[in-house]
Formats: C-alpha cells, sequence, structure tokens
C-alpha cells in the first residue's frame, strides 16, 4: 500500500472508528462495568450499547476484508 492510501485511510473517520472499537473489543477494554457506564453516559440502554460495539465490530471485518 502506498504512503498516499496509508495516510488517506489514516484520517478516515469511517475507517478508523470502527477500527479502534474493534480493536479496544478485542482488548478486552470493555467490561460489563464499563458497558454500564457508557450506557448510562449516553443514554442508552445496555443492548444498544452491545448492538453499537457489535456493528463496529462488523463494520472493521468488512473494511478489512476490503483493504
Amino acid at each position: 500500500m502506498d504512503q498516499l492510501m496509508e495516510g488517506q485511510m489514516w484520517t478516515d473517520n469511517s475507517i478508523q472508528f470502527p477500527r479502534f472499537i474493534a480493536e479496544a473489543q478485542m482488548a478486552g477494554a470493555f467490561t460489563p462495568e464499563i458497558l454500564r457506564l457508557m450506557a448510562e453516559s449516553m443514554d442508552l440502554e445496555s443492548e444498544q450499547v452491545n448492538e453499537l460495539l457489535e456493528r463496529a465490530c462488523a463494520e472493521w471485518d468488512v473494511i478489512v476484508g476490503r483493504t
């Protein structure tokens, strides 16, 4: 991959946000307590926070398959 493409990917939030969330998920960053606090902070149900995580991970899987 050339530097221009790498630079464009680095600054593309539609790539980096799902990547960041998926990598944090894989590293175990989202403990039950963290998920509870996130749901509370975001005024969401815990199921909705989990759905966001799943969507981000699924999006990252699509991106990885595409690059």
